[in-house]
């Protein structure tokens, strides 16, 4: 039994030399009076910016109009629609919004408002074209 209590009072010491050293060395590690990382000089980490990009809901609104304008086929809704989604684009690039959302929402819009002028023009012309062709005193009724 002496021997084997020889042997795990070596072991017990070598742990405790082990833990020693690894603490002094994590203890020198932790320092607080080393100097802060090295940056090379002209170099600089950009900032971190978490707060909301101006124009950039203004944009999406612009887009989502714009889409909505060119989908819907109500004569009058996707005219107006596309009205108030150039003025959101143009209100997004004002704002300093000029990422290609705000250029894709005024594109959409113009192209809506166009399309919704040519619907609200061809129901014009059909109506009067209508009304013309059937109208009894044309005929003599």
């Amino acid at each position: 039994m002496n021997d084997q209590d020889n042997q795990n009072q070596g072991n017990q010491n070598q742990d405790n030399q082990f833990n020693q050293n690894y603490n002094q060395q994590y203890n020198q590690s932790q320092q607080p009076d080393q100097p802060p990382s090295y940056t090379p000089p002209g170099y600089s980490y950009p900032p971190h910016t978490t707060g909301p990009v101006p124009g950039k809901g203004a944009a999406i609104a612009a887009l989502v109009l714009g889409i909505c304008a060119i989908i819907m086929p109500i004569p009058y809704v996707n005219l107006a629609m596309g009205i108030v989604g150039i003025a959101m684009a143009v209100m997004a690039k004002k704002a300093g919004y000029n990422r290609g959302l705000a250029t894709a929402g005024l594109v959409l819009s113009i192209i809506g408002t166009v399309f919704g002028a040519v619907i609200v023009l061809s129901f014009a012309a059909c109506w009067t074209v209508l009304d013309r062709l059937y109208d009894p005193w044309m005929w003599g009724w």
